[in-house]
C-alpha cells in the first residue's frame, strides 16, 4: 500500500522557491484583466501592482533567506499591509503615511468598508475611487499570498491552480470570452510553478529532475474544463478589448424578448449574447426603449391604447418641445442580434434617420417595415440630452393644476381589481404624505422602493395573481417587480403611470472600436409616469445595484416640497427639433467590433473570492494532512527498500520480523523501527489515529540508516528474494 507514488510536487531550492514566488505574483496580476467590464479607467493599476510587487519582493527575499514554509508569507503579509497604508492612507497633512500606526490600520479597515459600499451600491463600470483601490489593492494581495503559500509554502503547485481561476470566472461566466494575452500569462505562469517543481523519488538521497509533465498537463486540462462548465452559471479596463478574445460561447442567435411581461417570469432570463451596440462621442445612454404597456390585470402587463401611424418626419415625441431644451447629442445604433419589431431609442425627444417604419406617439414607440424586424439594422439617432430637469419638472405642478392629464388616455389610471387597491392607495398616501407635488411624490416613491426596505433579487417565483401585494409581503423581487408596484402605487394617486421596457446603457466602450455592448441580459422594465408638457418620464426604483443611480432629474433634494412650481415663461416657445449633429462613421461591420460586456455584481466577485479563499484554507489543511501522511508512506517504503529489498507486499509486523532476521539491530535502532512499524499500522488500519512529526519520521529514519547484514543469514540467502517472500508467508 504505497502511497507515495506519484504524490505531491513540492518547489525545491530556495532559488526556485523565489522565482516561484515571483510566478504566483504574475499569475494573479494577470488575473486582473479578468475583471474587465469592472472596473473604469488604468489610473488604479499602477496602486494595486506596487502593492504586490512589494509583498512579492518581501516574500521572495524571504524564500532566499531561510527554508519556512511560514516566514516568507508572513513578510509579504507585514510589507504588502504597509505598502497599502503607504499607498492609500493619507497623513494629517495630506502626504503618505511610511509608518503603520494602529490609527492608519484602522483609516485603512475604514477605507476598504467604504470601498465594499461602493462597489455593492455602483453599476459597473466602476470608477475606482480610493476606496475601491484599496478594496482591489487588498484583494490582489491576499489572492497573491493564499497562491504563495499554496503552490510554494505547501508544494500545492496543482491546487493553486484553482484559485488563480476565479477572477476569470466573471469573464467566462458573464461575457463567454477572455483576453487571451493575459490568460495565456496566467497559465505560463503557473505552468512555470509546476514546472519547477520536482517529484521526490522514493529512495532518501536520490532526485530525479524530471519536469511533472503528466501534472501540468492533467491540471491544465482540469483548469479548462473548469472555465467551461462556470461559463454558462453566471448570474476593466478600456483598451484592454483590443487583445484577441477567448469565446467559448455556442454561437449568437437573435435574442427573442417577450413584450407581455408576466410578473411570475423573470426579465433577468435573457440570453448573454450581445444584442445590440451604439456609438456616441456623448456619452452612455442611460436607456434604450423600445415599447410601452399599460393593461395590467394584477400579474401580467399587456399593450395598451394605441395611436395613429406616422411618418418618420420630424421630432419623435409625444408632446411638443419647446425651442433651447436640452443639449443635442447623437448615437449611431447596431441591432447585432435582436427578434424584435420595435427599434430601441434613447427616450427622449429624437429624429431618426436609415430607418423605414413608423411611429406610434401615444405608445412612443417606432416601428419597423422588415419582416425581420429589427434585427441587423443600423441607424442614427439625434436626441436631447438632458430634457427632463427637477426644475422642469417641478414646474409642470401647474399644468397638472390646470387639468393636463386629459391629454391622456384615461387607461393609465386603471387598477386592476385583482390587487389589494386599498392596501395600495393607503401605504402611496404615507409614503408621500410630504411630497406637495407630483415631482415630488414620484421621487418618493422611487426612493421608498430602491431603498434598504426592499431586496433586489431575479431568482424569485410569485404565485398568485396580485404580484404586487406579494411583492409588498416578501419585499423581494426584480425589475419588474419594483417598476410595477411603482406604476400602481402612482395610479393611485391619481398619477398617468406606465411600464416601459428597453435595455441599460450597457457598459463603457474600449478605446480601439468605441462602440458600447448591450446583451440580452440587459434587458430591463421601468415605469413611466406624466407630466403635461414634457410627456412620459423615467424614474428607477429598482436598487442600484441592479440599474446604477437614478437619473439625475430625480434626485430627492430638489424634490424638496418648499421647491417653487412657478411655469416657466419658456412653456409656450415655439417647437423646435434638436440641432442635426455629424452622424458617427458607421463601421465595416458592427457585429465584428470587439466589446466588453456590461457586468454587474462587484459583490458577486468578492463573494467568488471569499467562498475560494475559504475552499482553498480547508484544501490546504487537508491536502497537508494528507502530505504528512505520505512522507510517513515514503519513509517506510524507503527503509523497507534499504532494509530487506522488497517488502511491498508485508505487512508491519511481518516487516519488523524479517528485518530482525536478516539485520544486526542495535537497541535504538530496534525501537525506532518499532515505532516506525506502529506508526504506519496505526495510519493504514486505524482512521483518524495519530501521525509522527516530521522530526520523529527524521531520527527514526537516520537510526535505520546503518545497520548490518546478519553472517548467518547472508551466507543462507542463495535462494531469490521471491524465494523469501514465500518462505515468509508459509
Amino acid at each position: 500500500m504505497d502511497r507515495a507514488r506519484g504524490n505531491g510536487a513540492a518547489v525545491r531550492g530556495r532559488g526556485a522557491k523565489a522565482l516561484g514566488t515571483v510566478l504566483a505574483a504574475a499569475a494573479v496580476l494577470c488575473g486582473l484583466f479578468g475583471l474587465d467590464g469592472f472596473l473604469d479607467g488604468t489610473e488604479w493599476a499602477g496602486s494595486v501592482v506596487a502593492v504586490v510587487g512589494a509583498a512579492t519582493g518581501a516574500a521572495a527575499a524571504a524564500r532566499l533567506l531561510t527554508r519556512s514554509a511560514v516566514l516568507p508569507t508572513a513578510a509579504g503579509l507585514v510589507v504588502g499591509v504597509w505598502a497599502l497604508v503607504v499607498a492609500y492612507v493619507p497623513s494629517a497633512d495630506g502626504t503618505r503615511t511610511l509608518v503603520p500606526t494602529p490609527a492608519a490600520l484602522i483609516a485603512l479597515r475604514d477605507l476598504m468598508d467604504d470601498g465594499i459600499v461602493y462597489a455593492a451600491q455602483t453599476l459597473a463600470p466602476a470608477p475606482v475611487v480610493p476606496e475601491l483601490g484599496a478594496l482591489l489593492a487588498a484583494g490582489a494581495l491576499a489572492m497573491m499570498l493564499a497562491v504563495d503559500a499554496l503552490a510554494v509554502g505547501a508544494g500545492l503547485a496543482a491546487t493553486s491552480g484553482l484559485l488563480l481561476l476565479t477572477p476569470w470566472l466573471p469573464a467566462f461566466a458573464i461575457h463567454h470570452r477572455a483576453a487571451v494575452l493575459p490568460l495565456a500569462g496566467a497559465v505560463v505562469c503557473w505552468t512555470g510553478l509546476l514546472g519547477l517543481a520536482r517529484r521526490a523519488d522514493p529512495a532518501p538521497g536520490r532526485r530525479t529532475t524530471r519536469v511533472a509533465v503528466g501534472t501540468a498537463a492533467g491540471a491544465g486540462a482540469v483548469a479548462v474544463a473548469a472555465a467551461a462548465v462556470f461559463a454558462p452559471l453566471g448570474p476593466a479596463v478600456p483598451g484592454w478589448g483590443a487583445l484577441p478574445q477567448v469565446d467559448v460561447s455556442s454561437g449568437q442567435a437573435a435574442t427573442r424578448l417577450s413584450l407581455d411581461v408576466d410578473l411570475r417570469r423573470s426579465l433577468t432570463e435573457q440570453s448573454r449574447a450581445e444584442v445590440l451596440a451604439y456609438s456616441t462621442e456623448d456619452g452612455r445612454l442611460d436607456v434604450l426603449k423600445t415599447t410601452t404597456l399599460a393593461d395590467f390585470d394584477g400579474s401580467e402587463w399587456a399593450p395598451g391604447p394605441t395611436g395613429p401611424p406616422e411618418p418618420l418626419t420630424g421630432l419623435l415625441w409625444p408632446e411638443q418641445v419647446a425651442v433651447g431644451v436640452g443639449t443635442p447629442a447623437s448615437v449611431r445604433v447596431a441591432v447585432l442580434a435582436l427578434d424584435v419589431a420595435d427599434v430601441p431609442l434613447p427616450d427622449s425627444p429624437r429624429t431618426v434617420s436609415d430607418v423605414s417604419g413608423t411611429y406610434d406617439a401615444v405608445r412612443d414607440e417606432l416601428s419597423v417595415d422588415s419582416a425581420g424586424g429589427a434585427d441587423q439594422l443600423i441607424y442614427a439617432v439625434n436626441y436631447l440630452r438632458d430634457f427632463h430637469t427637477a426644475d422642469a419638472l417641478l414646474e409642470a405642478q401647474q399644468a397638472i393644476a390646470d387639468g393636463g392629464d386629459a391629454a391622456v388616455d384615461a387607461a393609465y389610471l386603471d387598477l386592476a381589481p385583482a390587487i389589494d387597491v386599498d392596501r395600495v392607495r393607503t401605504l402611496a398616501a404615507e409614503r408621500t404624505a410630504d411630497a406637495g407635488t407630483r415631482y415630488a411624490q414620484a421621487v418618493a416613491l422611487q426612493e421608498w422602493l430602491s431603498g434598504p426596505e426592499f431586496d433586489y433579487s431575479p431568482a424569485v417565483a410569485f404565485d398568485g395573481d396580485d404580484a404586487v401585494s406579494l411583492f409588498l409581503d416578501t419585499r423581494v423581487g426584480y425589475c419588474s417587480h419594483f417598476a410595477t408596484t411603482m406604476v400602481v402605487m402612482a395610479r393611485t394617486l391619481d398619477i398617468p403611470a406606465r411600464l416601459a421596457l428597453g435595455f441599460l446603457g450597457g457598459r463603457a466602450p474600449t478605446t480601439d472600436t468605441g462602440w458600447y455592448y448591450v446583451t440580452g441580459q440587459d434587458y430591463h422594465a421601468w415605469p413611466e409616469l406624466y407630466f403635461p408638457g414634457h410627456g412620459w418620464v423615467r424614474f428607477e426604483p429598482t436598487p442600484a445595484v441592479q440599474t446604477g443611480p437614478a437619473p439625475e432629474y430625480a434626485s430627492p433634494e430638489e424634490a424638496a416640497p418648499e421647491q417653487s412650481a412657478t411655469p416657466s415663461p419658456e412653456a409656450s416657445a415655439a417647437t423646435a427639433d434638436p440641432t442635426p449633429s455629424a452622424l458617427p462613421e458607421e463601421p465595416a461591420d458592427a457585429s465584428d467590433a470587439a466589446s466588453p460586456v456590461l457586468t454587474r455584481g462587484a459583490p458577486l466577485v468578492a463573494a467568488l473570492v471569499a467562498a475560494a479563499l475559504l475552499a482553498a484554507g480547508g484544501a490546504t489543511a487537508w491536502m497537508v494532512t494528507r502530505a504528512r501522511r505520505r512522507g510517513l508512506e515514503q519513509v517506510w517504503a524507503a527503509v523497507v527498500r534499504r532494509l530487506i529489498g522488497d517488502g511491498a507486499a508485508l505487512t508491519p509486523a511481518e516487516t519488523v520480523a524479517r528485518v530482525e532476521r536478516l539485520r544486526d539491530l542495535d537497541e535504538p535502532q530496534r525501537e525506532a523501527l518499532a515505532r516506525l512499524a506502529a506508526a504506519v499500522e496505526d495510519y493504514r488500519y486505524a482512521p483518524g489515529g495519530t501521525e509522527p512529526t516530521r522530526r520523529e519520521l527524521d531520527e527514526w529514519r537516520r537510526a535505520l540508516r546503518r545497520t548490518r547484514a546478519r553472517a548467518t543469514e547472508a551466507a543462507a540467502t542463495g535462494t531469490s528474494r521471491t524465494t523469501e517472500k514465500a518462505e515468509d508467508r508459509g
